[in-house]
């Protein structure tokens, strides 16, 4: 299986359950991961043959994906505020909104020590 193939068969496995972007973005991700390859070799490679070791491993994701299982614990890490973490089932997925919230609170604090000096 090429890897346009296996982006094609990825995007036709989980079209009911994500949108054709949210689609490209996690396999981009897992791609990415697992291939090594970022968006632009994705691209220039489509043509190329993957191991049937990977294949088996995209396959293995779209399975629990399909259960309904956040890309983020299946990948096993994430990013927030710059710093990469542990991500499984026993650990709440850092949001985009908590991440604002943080920089607010770090601003108001800074505010609060520029005061005092």
């Amino acid at each position: 299986m090429t890897i346009s193939e296996l982006k094609a068969n990825f995007s036709t496995q989980l079209s009911d359950l994500y949108t054709a972007s949210e689609n490209a973005f996690i396999f981009q991700i897992f791609a990415e991961n697992i291939l090594k390859l970022n968006t632009i070799q994705q691209r220039q490679l489509g043509d190329q043959e993957i191991s049937s070791e990977n294949e088996e491993k995209f396959s293995q994701i779209v399975s629990e994906l399909k259960t309904g299982r956040p890309y983020l614990q299946i990948l096993g890490e994430t990013e927030f505020y710059g710093m990469k973490f542990f991500v499984d089932e026993n650990v709440l997925i850092p949001r985009p909104e908590t991440e604002e919230l943080l920089e607010i609170a770090i601003r108001e604090i800074k505010k609060c020590q520029a005061l005092k000096l």
